[in-house]
């Protein structure tokens, strides 16, 4: 049975098909409310306006590696850097050889947190890129185009974080649960960390991810743990300015 589309699509595809040189496609989609009311949204790869008479895109279409789009009613803006003829990505890469892709995200106080997954180019086949570690970006909601700063997160394990976000204000037990994907070609397996509030500052997050899921394997080359229900965490802490 045909579903009906998402109340946001047909605001989404109506800008897509209009806009000069804002979003007109994306992925790795996540969105946050801010404390006015409106709905932003972060992307991965964006492929930038105008489309083609017919709605589709140019071969010569701009593309970027991540993007905020923030939705107010049915109105929709774009945010990146640099200009229409030359965008860059809100997250700028290291080097040339380097990239981000963006994941969730949330909101504390005037701050807006993005977890950001950052990729180097690598082998010769239809995927050319590896997963290279995992970063937090802070934002103020009043200039969403430059990161007030951005600070490492664990990377050792291989897991990007950011997958999705569960905050505190809705987890029902005090804590934001961040949820990741451990970085294999296939048979991929979700970890989780959590914020611990109670002994974090206004400096920094205190985060713990469960080492019995990455440490105490079977086989160590399998996903397999000795007991699944036991949370040994490892403790890090990360800077916030």
């Amino acid at each position: 049975m045909q579903q009906p589309p998402a109340p946001f699509g047909s605001a989404f595809n109506g800008y897509a098909a209009t806009t000069p040189d804002g979003w007109t496609g994306g992925d790795s989609t996540y969105s946050v409310r801010m404390p006015d009311g409106r709905t932003l949204w972060l992307f991965s790869g964006t492929f930038l306006g105008p489309l083609n008479a017919n709605s589709t895109r140019p071969t010569g279409a701009k593309l970027i590696n991540n993007t905020f789009v923030i939705q107010d009613g049915d109105e929709l803006t774009t945010v990146h850097v640099g200009t229409a003829s030359a965008p860059k990505a809100i997250m700028p890469p290291p080097d040339d050889s380097h990239w981000f892709w963006s994941g969730d995200g949330f909101i504390v106080g005037a701050r807006l947190q993005v977890i950001y997954q950052r990729y180097r180019k690598a082998g010769t086949g239809p995927m050319q890129f590896a997963f290279d570690g995992n970063v937090v970006a802070a934002f103020s909601l009043s200039n969403l185009k430059t990161p007030a700063s951005v600070e490492k997160l664990p990377s050792d394990s291989g897991v990007a974080w950011g997958s999705a976000i569960l905050p505190a204000s809705r987890s029902g037990d005090g804590y934001t649960y961040v949820h990741g994907v451990s970085d294999a070609q296939t048979d991929k397996a979700m970890r989780v960390a959590r914020v611990h509030y109670e002994q974090s500052s206004a400096g920094s997050l205190l985060i713990s991810y469960n080492v019995n899921s990455l440490d105490n394997r079977v086989v160590d080359s399998a996903d397999l743990y000795r007991d699944t229900s036991i949370y040994r965490p490892r403790f890090y802490r990360v800077s916030i300015r």
